[in-house]
């Protein structure tokens, strides 16, 4: 039995599924399908994942076992009606392509765009386990997600309400407890979804909850005597991160510009400034940085010491706006590092000269670009066992307002964070894929 999707939002052009099919195959197979492939890698990082691998070598892996949902003939042209297969000429030979899926675009008159997705019913995973409509949609899911920042070519296809899609994304138990009991409004999920989601809420989270609360409050008064304090968190619905380099030093605190930033695998791989807010939101940062550098530098002095120098301070912005303080590291931070490009002086310079005695004040923490503009970092990640060299740099900085910082670190064991790019461009995106290209003009070899 053939499976019909119809999305409105997404057409796949690269999915990756661990999977094989029936009769009729997408490419040249073995007669023998026990027969070992041998092929010569360096080390592997061995995130064999269509969504997470790192490394060419790992992404080889997977593009080698997996199977698109939808495939290309030999000029790159997308096939379309996959299950019946397509012919079409290549230097004067026919060739017919076949593949998992078809696929069949309407416009409608509202301006919305249907990609409906007709799968073959013989599709199964490594591990015989059938491919259902539901593995489509999960991978579809992970693609999609704004926070996603895995290998996909998905978002430079022009999908009709994918930014919007992307922009607005939330997850189905988000939006019905954002929605409230009393939701009338049935166009994003069933009476029936709304209800249950209640139901578990109250038969299974609030008694845990609950439970945990009467748990502590009895042990604490069984052991002391009095009600222990119980401190209960929340989920927060995180939208973005921003860090504000602020700085104590003789002359008073002082907070530089707020730094966007983009993590992957829990770790900084680009930074801009100014960072993109709406009104008032540069402000609450500043505020709350200041706060809490005030409250480490009270302590530190009372103890003695004068707590000058350089604390990178992470705040979490919420989808509603509110601002959350999250963590301060008390040191240059390594999303600023793009001060190098776009300061007046630079956080490393701010460090040395604070807890040197020097004062600091607003006109050092300055930009110095242009007004309107942003500077960029693009963080270097080498992978691999062994000395990393760097060549050539002179086309990497070939692009004007852009520069490179190579770290002192010879050797890379795994992967590490080898050096910097840094851009300014004309608005966010343009610095900071002037600093993308840097980073990907580089050749980097690790023996």
């Amino acid at each position: 039995m053939k499976r019909t999707l119809a999305l409105i939002l997404s057409l796949v052009m690269c999915l990756g599924l661990l999977a094989g099919c029936g009769d009729k195959n997408t490419g040249n197979q073995t007669k023998d399908e026990n027969t070992p492939l041998v092929v010569g890698y360096a080390a592997f990082n061995e995130k064999f994942s269509p969504f997470f691998s790192e490394t060419e070598y790992d992404q080889d892996v997977w593009v080698m076992t997996s199977l698109g949902l939808l495939n290309s003939d030999r000029q790159g042209q997308i096939i379309m009606n996959g299950i019946e297969g397509e012919t079409h000429a290549y230097n004067g030979t026919d060739y017919t392509y076949y593949g998992p899926a078809d696929c069949e675009i309407v416009e409608n008159a509202d301006g919305t765009v249907d990609y409906n997705f007709t799968m073959r019913d013989d599709i199964v995973f490594s591990d015989g386990e059938k491919v259902t409509i539901d593995d489509v949609i999960f991978s579809m899911y992970v693609l999609c997600d704004p926070t996603y920042d895995g290998n996909s070519t998905l978002y430079a296809v022009p999908i009709q309400g994918m930014a919007a899609y992307r922009s607005g994304m939330t997850t189905l138990a988000k939006a019905i407890a954002a929605a409230g009991r009393d939701n009338a409004d049935f166009t994003y999920w069933t009476e029936e979804q709304q209800t249950k989601f209640w139901d578990n809420f109250d038969k299974g989270l609030v008694p845990f909850a609950q439970g945990i609360v009467d748990y502590c409050v009895e042990a604490g008064a069984a052991d002391e005597g009095d009600v222990s304090r119980v401190i209960v968190e929340a989920l927060a619905p995180l939208e973005r991160e921003l860090t504000v380099l602020t700085v104590s030093s003789s002359a008073g605190i002082v907070t530089c510009t707020p730094i966007g930033q983009r993590q992957e695998s829990g770790d900084y791989r680009e930074s801009w400034q100014p960072a993109t807010e709406p009104d008032g939101e540069a402000e609450r940062a500043r505020d709350i940085a200041r706060t809490a550098v005030e409250g480490l530098v009270a302590k530190a002095q009372a103890a003695g010491e004068t707590g000058w120098g350089v604390f990178g301070v992470e705040l979490f912005v919420l989808t509603d706006g509110s601002i959350l303080f999250n963590e301060v590291s008390p040191r240059p931070h390594d999303t600023g590092m793009l001060t190098m490009a776009s300061q007046r002086l630079s956080e490393f310079a701010l460090h040395a000269r604070a807890i040197l005695g020097l004062p600091i004040t607003p006109k050092h923490v300055a930009l110095t670009i242009p007004a309107g503009s942003v500077a960029a970092s693009h963080a270097i990640v080498v992978a691999g066992d062994g000395e990393a060299e760097f060549t050539d740099v002179a086309a990497a900085l070939a692009e004007p307002g852009t520069d490179l910082r190579i770290f002192a670190k010879p050797e890379v064991h795994g992967h590490r964070r080898m050096a910097v790019a840094l851009a300014v461009g004309e608005s966010e995106a343009d610095a900071r894929a002037k600093a993308g290209l840097v980073a990907d003009a580089l050749t980097i070899t690790v023996e």
